[in-house]
């Protein structure tokens, strides 16, 4: 087995989500599969943008993404999951609306 060392990363307050499962951000988000780096861009929408815009990432890159928002909730796993409603967002913004402080 391979290890993917490419690495992109999420970060919202203080709190810090890595993704490290595929060399492409997203994974399979746009065209396949659904595990934990697909379900995360699927309750975080706008990191879908990112997919659009970031190459495949060498072993010594990583992507930092701030700011974001969570919009649902979620169950299951895998090909079982499903959208479980709207997700109620609390986490301050900043003077310009941002997520974050």
């Amino acid at each position: 087995m391979k290890t993917k060392k490419a690495l992109s990363w999420l970060v919202s307050l203080n709190i810090s989500s890595v993704d490290f499962a595929n060399e492409y951000i997203g994974g399979g988000v746009i065209h396949q599969g659904m595990v934990q780096e697909e379900i995360l861009f699927m309750i975080f929408p706008e990191l879908l943008f990112s997919c659009m815009i970031f190459p495949k990432m060498e072993n010594t890159e990583a992507i930092a993404i701030t700011g974001v928002k969570r919009f649902s909730n979620y169950t299951g796993y895998s090909w079982s999951t499903k959208y479980d409603g709207e997700f109620n967002d609390t986490q301050p913004l900043d003077k310009h609306g941002r997520i974050g402080k």
